[in-house]
């Protein structure tokens, strides 16, 4: 990737930060400047607040991709064998801003069209399982826009830092890993990976921010202290992480995430740019438009009482064998046929969400009693001790 500051309607931002690895496989990650930011226009374009800029530019993507999101549902409404879907997969190391993007990014589009999860220590069933059985349970419905605030990648991260998990079975799972997005992408499913890059010491700042804050006590966790102390080796498991899982269906981006107004007004424009090569556009009707409009047309202009909310209008209400024929009766509200399937309606309102980021977790939001090895980027995350060790964490 180029940490060249070139304005990105001079070409793409997917291209500038979309990670190339080396002859070796890996991702060069001490090669980008966490402070940077790539394609970010000059003072030409942004004046002499750029941050300001940013934020504003933020908020009008926003309302693109809250277009482009309706029209995603639309789409699968009208056709529901179309399984087009959006996963963005944010990693980072503690303190990484993966809340703030879900906050902020993903704040402009509708929350019903949304499914953001947000994973945990595994539960005992899941640990029954492979480390990528819960991941397939959570992913989007059709239509939806999907946010994995981390991710299946913690299982050749964590796994491989806290030695938790036999080496031959976390390197086998990069093929797993790539055999599974491919998959996804098979089915319809547009993937974006980004790593949020942050420096040790911004990181040091934002945990000190915690500490200051009796507002932000909540947020910090002393095991973060303790995954910091093995920053070089999170480093290398991430350099190949992503170099052994970069494909062309399933790229991964690194956006410098130290400077926090850069870092969502990048992921934002990776959303833009990658909702605009959907060429996505509302459904055409499955009804005559032109005859719906005469049947209204023809209503009487001189009707004006509205029926109640049960009641037809020309239909009268014939009184029951006991009721007194003089009285009129009121019919009770009814459910209209397709109240229960309204398309904004949650398929499953879940729990009023938990944890640290505020969105609805997926199951296993606990810590297992038992489980071993250490936590993942410190104490809220699980390892997989079953079949297969698995371990997820969340900001």
């Amino acid at each position: 990737m180029s940490d060249g500051n070139r304005d990105p309607r001079d070409g793409s931002l997917r291209d500038l930060l979309r990670v190339a690895p080396g002859d070796d496989g890996l991702v060069d990650l001490a090669a980008v400047d966490p402070r940077s930011t790539p394609g970010l226009p000059g003072p030409d374009v942004t004046g002499g607040d750029r941050k300001g800029w940013a934020r504003s530019e933020v908020a009008r993507i926003g309302a693109y991709l809250a277009e482009r999101q309706e029209m995603l549902f639309a789409g699968a409404k009208a056709d529901p064998s179309d399984g087009c879907r959006v996963l963005l997969v944010l990693q980072a190391m503690d303190c990484g801003g993966k809340d703030g993007v879900v906050k902020r990014v993903a704040g402009a589009m509708n929350p019903l069209g949304l499914h953001v999860r947000s994973f945990g220590p595994p539960t005992a069933e899941e640990l029954r399982h492979d480390f990528l059985w819960r991941i397939r349970r959570a992913l989007p419905p059709p239509g939806r826009v999907g946010i994995f605030n981390r991710s299946h990648y913690e299982d050749v991260l964590v796994a491989r830092v806290a030695s938790v998990t036999p080496e031959p079975v976390w390197r086998a799972r990069y093929d797993q890993i790539n055999a599974f997005e491919q998959e996804l992408a098979d089915a319809g499913v547009t993937l974006v990976k980004v790593m949020l890059h942050i420096s040790y010491a911004e990181q040091r700042e934002r945990l000190l921010q915690r500490l200051t804050d009796p507002r932000k006590y909540w947020k910090y966790d002393p095991a973060d202290v303790d995954a910091r102390a093995r920053w070089g080796d999170y480093q290398a498991a991430y350099a190949e992480a992503l170099g052994r899982c970069a494909s062309d269906r399933a790229p991964w981006y690194v956006v410098p995430a130290d400077r926090k107004w850069y870092r969502d007004w990048a992921v934002s424009h990776l959303l833009r740019e990658t909702l605009a090569t959907l060429h996505l556009g509302y459904p055409p009707p499955t009804f005559d438009v032109e005859h719906e409009r005469r049947r209204l047309a023809a209503e009487e202009p001189g009707l004006s009482e509205e029926p109640g909310p049960s009641e037809h209008p020309g239909r009268s209400v014939q009184p029951g064998p006991s009721e007194h024929p003089g009285r009129s009766v009121q019919p009770g509200p009814s459910k209209h046929p397709w109240a229960s399937k309204h398309p904004w309606a949650p398929e499953h309102p879940g729990p009023a969400g938990s944890g640290r980021s505020g969105v609805i977790p997926v199951q296993g939001a606990g810590r297992v009693p038992g489980a071993t090895g250490a936590a993942p980027h410190g104490a809220r995350s699980g390892v997989h001790a079953g079949q297969d060790e698995q371990q997820v964490n969340e900001e």
